[in-house]
């Protein structure tokens, strides 16, 4: 049986519980971070391998920002966008 830790960042939780949360998430070496907005905010995340990216983004610039957070420095990596249906048209406007 394989366990997978879950890290949660979100704007309700405090700062100290944020920074902890990142650097125990940063240590990890398999692992899973969901999170809203608040961690793209200065945080880096250097070893992340996929990111999900959820609902249309409002810019090309703003997905291609999000999801170069992984793949960094040479290392290569995956992105995933989800959608509504209802979206899919929009996407090919960004």
């Amino acid at each position: 049986m394989y366990t997978l830790k879950i890290f949660g960042i979100h704007g309700k939780k405090d700062q100290r519980e944020r920074s902890k949360t990142y650097f125990e998430f940063v240590k990890m070496e398999k692992c899973v971070l969901v999170s809203t907005e608040v961690s793209g905010r200065g945080l880096d995340f250097p070893n992340t391998d996929i990111i999900l990216l959820c609902g249309l983004p409002p810019t090309r610039e703003y997905y291609i920002n999000k999801i170069g957070r992984t793949g960094r420095i040479g290392k290569a990596g995956t992105s995933f966008l989800l959608l509504n249906p209802s979206e899919k048209l929009l996407l090919t406007q960004i």
